[in-house]
């Protein structure tokens, strides 16, 4: 309701890339990691669906490759994961309560700019089918369907003013806390 059909952009609302809403997008470690019995949790793209990271693994790190992994890429609250490769491409999570985990290259690391878009906002974006028909159009390989971050990176998201996707994110937190 606040933002119309975002397909046909009945509202007339400002189309961006990525790019420019975000300060940082970026992927997971490219180097296997010693994994450990416990510790912190390494997660794959299976960890990532339906809007939710799922902290459930069987792959843990230690703390020290943990802090050196975080150095690479600084995971935050309302950070947007979107898993770039295998047939579950196109999904997207937000980081909310921060808990320490590690992650994979499949997996791509959004990092909003807070003075232009609403991190909530951004993860909802991410999931609708407007996004996921520019993943599908980018999508290269069969068996395993890649999204590179360059075309991540040029994907085009609407972008209504800062008030009307504050308000949005309020919404989806009233929501969330009924479902709960």
């Amino acid at each position: 309701d606040l933002f119309g059909d975002l397909v046909a952009n009945s509202k007339g609302l400002r189309q961006v890339c990525l790019s420019e809403v975000t300060t940082r997008i970026t992927d997971g470690t490219h180097l296997t990691p010693r994994f450990t019995n416990a510790g912190v949790p390494f997660i794959f793209v299976k960890n990532v669906r339906n809007g939710a990271i799922d902290f459930q693994t069987d792959k843990f790190i230690s703390e020290e490759e943990y802090r050196a992994l975080y150095k690479r890429c600084p995971v935050e609250t309302g950070d947007v994961l979107y898993t770039t490769v295998g047939a579950t491409y196109g999904q997207a999570a937000s980081v909310g309560t921060f808990t320490k985990f590690a992650f994979q290259r499949h997996l791509a690391h959004l990092k909003p700019d807070a003075g232009k878009i609403d991190s909530s906002f951004l993860g909802t974006v991410m999931q609708l089918p407007l996004v996921k028909r520019q993943a599908d159009r980018w999508a290269r390989g069969v068996a395993q369907p890649t999204i590179n971050l360059k075309e991540l990176r040029e994907f085009v998201v609407p972008l209504p003013p800062l008030d009307l996707q504050r308000e949005f994110a309020r919404r989806v937190r009233a929501v969330e806390k009924l479902k709960t």
